[in-house]
């Protein structure tokens, strides 16, 4: 059996690293070393790092930067030190749950075309029935190990990678500086290569998110030097959002097929809806969101539309009243609006 290097870069966030490396600890058994890149951390994550390369109980390969140099250097540093034939990228601010590394071995195995390989996670929609852990969660899913989704694009939160795949088409763009769409952009090149990139049903890992990005000055006018890079260099990621009150047959299926049309490619559907079981969705679909709202639907919608930072391109309305109340508000920045019943 093949060993699996674990990259995990490193910038501070002591009780989040902490909380990783013993949840890899507690809940891995496919052979694996950690190839943490310490990007300059403080006194007290700089000690435990140290402490954790010398115990006894953990294979640790620890590089330390003198300056933060950012998500990208980092992984690429530890992928320029990795021989082993599986890489898996790893943020510092997640949590594993049992046979997670395992599963996406598996699945990347099972399909030579496969070239990455995604968790389910709270960061892609998976997200934790209140009250329920991610090791609940976890073991809920195992009957449908082997099976994937695949995905527009992977996400850098944590993502297997075979070797072979880095040696195709090369490492993380560093263009992108202390990151974001790094993950992006390495996905679509995969894919110009032929490499599909895929979410494993019965592996789950859960993410903080964003906790590094959030904590560096700059990070919104980096974020948007970024994305003028990207769709410089692919195009605009297109976005559309549907919104529907009444769930019944008609509005699933038109639902499903506006979900085969966009959710695909860098296509996402934000969907707007009161609750309902979308583990189907989820299945079928990659790029998708869910929103669901009880009480004062369309109001909840309304706001839910004009405070997204992300603006949708295309606004699909069960409602003509809403629709007609959508264009009145200039606030689309020339964004289609459209009646479901439009949907064939």
């Amino acid at each position: 059996m093949s060993t699996c290097n674990i990259i995990i870069p490193v910038w501070n966030q002591l009780e989040a690293t902490r909380d990783c490396i013993n949840s890899i600890k507690r809940c891995t058994e496919y052979p694996y070393r950690l190839i943490i890149v310490d990007n300059a951390s403080d006194y007290e994550t700089a000690t435990y790092l140290e402490d954790l390369k010398k115990s006894s109980d953990t294979d640790v390969m620890l590089v330390r930067n003198e300056k933060n140099e950012g998500f990208i250097k980092a992984v690429n540093k530890g992928i320029s030190l990795s021989k082993t034939a599986y890489l898996c990228i790893l943020n510092n601010d997640t949590l594993v749950t049992d046979g997670w590394l395992s599963e996406m071995v598996n699945v990347l195995d099972k399909n030579p075309l496969i070239g990455i390989v995604n968790p389910s996670s709270n960061a892609l929609g998976q997200k934790l029935p209140y009250g329920t852990t991610p090791g609940e969660f976890a073991e809920s899913s195992k009957t449908q190990s082997g099976l994937f989704v695949e995905l527009g694009s992977a996400f850098g939160f944590c993502m297997l990678v075979g070797k072979k795949l880095f040696d195709t088409i090369g490492l993380f763009d560093e263009v992108y500086g202390m990151g974001n769409f790094e993950d992006t952009d390495f996905s679509l090149r995969a894919k110009e290569k032929g490499y599909k990139t895929v979410r494993a049903f019965a592996s789950y890992v859960y993410h903080k998110e964003s906790r590094s990005f959030n904590l560096l000055s700059g990070f919104k006018k980096d974020f948007e030097r970024n994305r003028q890079i990207f769709e410089s260099k692919w195009g605009r990621t297109k976005r559309t959002t549907v919104v529907f009150k009444n769930i019944n047959k008609n509005s699933l299926s038109r639902l499903r097929n506006i979900l085969n049309k966009y959710a695909k490619e860098k296509s996402w559907v934000y969907v707007i809806s009161p609750l309902f079981d979308t583990k189907s969705f989820f299945e079928s679909f990659s790029n998708l969101s869910f929103y669901h709202f009880r009480y004062l639907f369309y109001i909840s919608a309304f706001l839910k539309i004009i405070f997204k930072k992300k603006k949708a391109n295309i606004v699909y309305c069960d409602n003509k009243f809403f629709s007609n109340f959508l264009k009145v508000f200039k606030i689309f920045h020339n964004a289609d609006i459209r009646t479901l019943e439009e949907v064939t």
